[in-house]
């Protein structure tokens, strides 16, 4: 977990690529948020793509997980 937030960390590019995937989109930029949480800025098109997907996703799926993390 050492420097896992810094952008070149495993976590921090298997995120990237994961909110790139559900969103469907490229990510070509970073920042971070006031605690130093990674930001990906994505349009809102891409962003409901990635909601949609997460809510309609398999019953027991990793998406469908968060999905209910999410709603809870």
């Amino acid at each position: 977990t050492k420097n896992y937030l810094a952008p070149e960390h495993p976590i921090s590019q298997l995120l990237r690529e994961t909110i790139a995937e559900l969103c469907q989109t490229e990510i070509t930029a970073e920042s971070t948020d006031g605690c130093g949480t990674p930001v990906y800025p994505i349009s809102l098109k891409a962003l409901a793509r990635g909601y949609s997907k997460l809510q309609q996703s398999a019953p027991g799926s990793a998406e469908a997980q968060v999905a209910q993390a999410m709603s809870a």
